[in-house]
């Protein structure tokens, strides 16, 4: 990884749980977890990208440069619980590309997807261009879904599709009306075998979609998707989430996802992801008050520094609650956090 490339995943770290995608959605479902806790590491993301993008593009791009337009995004309005986007970018001759993941959890396709699509990149022009007032054009988007129900994917991948056009008189307009198509990575279609084969992809990604395409099966198939990657290095800071989604989807006693755990990935391992797990159920309700602080004080100061944003991410959850009371009535961001406040509260 190039230098940029490090100042990036640093920058990241540093605000990973500040990003501007909603954090009232992202953690709605079990599944919007396991794939932000996942896909919003970089290293994880890159892995995804250079799978599924088209190898001319790969070739191309400096993956070095590669990070989340946290600040670009849609819209709550044009999105529900059933999904969860990032908007990731990275260089390519020069130029900063877009590409838009969605991540479809519904258990039903949705017929009108290609539709809400378009409407979600005119969401993300718009956003560009009230960033960036003094730019002349408009950035490349690609749009890419992540889909996972059972059926697999049986809508339009291509807007055209949606137009009630025949093809003659398609071919003569076509210049003027939208065309493009989804880049959809359909999982339920794609053998168990095959995902595990995607090399561009780290351990801890393949475990990701394998865990999210064996969400409704039965307990011990869905561990079983943790071997071989489950015992990889480049797994183990997924594998927490993994089983936390597990739990929270299967509603299965952790004594037995223990036992089984135990068998497919050994004792002392099994241990240590059921340990760091609790862990992360404990800290739930941290997070939740510490994503609502961010959502709330941008709403009412705009941007933060990043001493604040590292700040609130340091804080427990009283103080959270502190802070979140403050910021409702408070004149200005630093009467939130100031030392006068703190001792009339």
């Amino acid at each position: 990884m190039g230098r940029e490339g490090q100042l990036a995943e640093a920058r990241f770290a540093v605000a990973e749980r500040a990003a501007r995608w909603h954090p009232a959605r992202v953690t709605a479902t079990p599944h919007d977890a396991l794939f932000k806790v996942t896909f919003a590491k970089l290293r994880h993301a890159r892995g995804l990208l250079r799978q599924l993008l088209p190898a001319r593009f790969v070739e191309r791009a400096r993956w070095d440069t590669l990070r989340i337009e946290s600040g670009i995004a849609v819209s709550d309005e044009d999105l529900d619980e059933q999904r969860m986007d990032i908007l990731y970018s990275v260089r390519v001759g020069g130029k900063r590309v877009l590409v838009y993941v969605l991540a479809e959890h519904q258990s039903t396709v949705d017929a009108w997807m290609v539709f809400r699509m378009l409407s979600y990149l005119v969401a993300i022009w718009k956003a560009y261009r009230a960033r960036y007032p003094r730019a002349k054009k408009l950035p490349l988007v690609i749009p890419m879904v992540v889909h996972h129900s059972p059926t697999g994917w049986t809508a339009p991948v291509a807007f055209e599709a949606m137009l009630n056009a025949d093809a003659e008189l398609l071919d003569a307009v076509r210049p003027h009306v939208p065309c493009f198509e989804l880049l959809l990575d359909d999982l339920a279609v794609q053998s168990d075998d095959a995902l595990r084969a995607r090399r561009e992809m780290t351990p801890g990604g393949r475990l990701a979609i394998l865990s999210l395409k064996h969400g409704r099966d039965p307990i011990a198939v869905r561990i079983q998707v943790l071997s071989p990657d489950g015992k990889a290095a480049g797994a183990r800071d997924v594998l927490a989430a993994i089983l936390r989604y597990i739990l929270e989807t299967s509603r299965t006693e952790p004594a037995k996802v223990r036992g089984l755990l135990v068998r497919q990935l050994g004792r002392r391992q099994a241990e240590e992801i059921m340990t760091t797990a609790e862990m992360l159920r404990r800290e739930g309700k941290a997070e939740g008050k510490r994503e609502a602080l961010l959502q709330l004080l941008r709403q009412r100061f705009g941007r933060l520094p990043a001493a604040t944003v590292a700040r609130i991410d340091k804080a427990d959850a009283d103080v959270l609650g502190v802070w979140f009371g403050r910021a409702l009535t408070a004149e200005s961001r630093d009467e939130v956090f100031s030392p006068q406040a703190r001792r009339r509260a």
